[in-house]
């Protein structure tokens, strides 16, 4: 069985793990880093932002918990889904 494992690193980089199990034997095959351009974030930041309402609904959370998790207030959430404020990258990857 493979496995395609994607991690966020610092800096805007991630690592692809390509990982096969056998038998109880994790086998790792190739790994690459890539890294994140400031285009491709702000269209990441969007697609997301755009879903927030939706995800958080079908996750049964309010934006109180939500905002927890991320480690802002629920004013500060509450500004990323009506757009009035931009998330940063690395609430991004939280």
């Amino acid at each position: 069985m493979r496995h395609d494992v994607k991690y966020y690193l610092p800096d805007d980089y991630y690592v692809i793990l390509k990982i096969r199990l056998k038998k109880g034997e994790c086998i790792l095959k190739q790994s690459s880093v890539w890294q994140v351009g400031e285009q491709q974030r702000k269209e990441y930041i969007d697609k997301l932002t755009d879903e927030l309402p939706v995800l958080r609904a079908k996750a049964g959370i309010d934006q109180v918990e939500l905002a927890e998790i991320l480690g802002v207030t629920r004013q500060t959430y509450n500004a990323y889904e009506r757009k009035t404020r931009n998330m940063s990258w690395n609430i991004y990857l939280a």
